[in-house]
């Protein structure tokens, strides 16, 4: 298990920097922080990572431990206002997680797949997702899909924070 959401964000970054893309965490626009921002000419696809275009895309990730139906929810939610602001957008969690089922009893579920299940409508259906192992490996479950809902002034605004916030 991830200590926290911190552990989750780094190994994310890592895997980014190693596909090519330039990287930020903690951007904050307005009443929100966005996770992770990443910038390359790359796509990520279901096939892995990929060089697609001469002008950089803009992804936002949002990492989260999300392990009840409330906590999903909750990270799709974002997730889908984070289509206002960038190009894609993906939602990286842990690819195993314990729950509590009573005050004595856990069991083992796959966040990935229960985000699958909530991420299905229009919007949703846009979000990529990625599942983390404890050993660092990423895996691209669903490919994103290009938001379309993007408001250029709003991704110029994270894209300058971006150039401020470099890590």
């Amino acid at each position: 298990m991830f200590r926290d959401e911190e552990e989750l964000r780094n190994r994310i970054i890592d895997w980014l920097r190693k596909q090519g893309f330039r990287v930020a965490k903690g951007i904050r626009l307005g009443g929100m922080e966005l996770d992770i921002v990443a910038v390359a000419p790359l796509r990520i696809s279901k096939e892995g990572v990929v060089k697609d275009s001469e002008e950089p895309y803009l992804y936002t990730f949002e990492a989260k431990i999300a392990t009840t139906h409330r906590l999903v929810l909750d990270l799709v939610e974002q997730a889908i206002t984070r289509l206002l602001l960038s190009d894609y957008v993906l939602v990286a969690v842990p690819s195993k997680a314990e729950v509590w089922v009573n005050s004595i009893t856990k069991k083992a579920v796959e966040p990935p797949q229960i985000i699958k299940r909530y991420a299905f409508r229009a919007y949703s259906r846009k979000i990529g997702i990625l599942s983390v192992d404890l050993d660092g490996e990423v895996k691209i479950v669903r490919a994103p899909r290009k938001s379309g809902l993007t408001q250029e002034e709003l991704r110029e605004k994270v894209l300058r924070h971006f150039k401020m916030k470099k890590i």
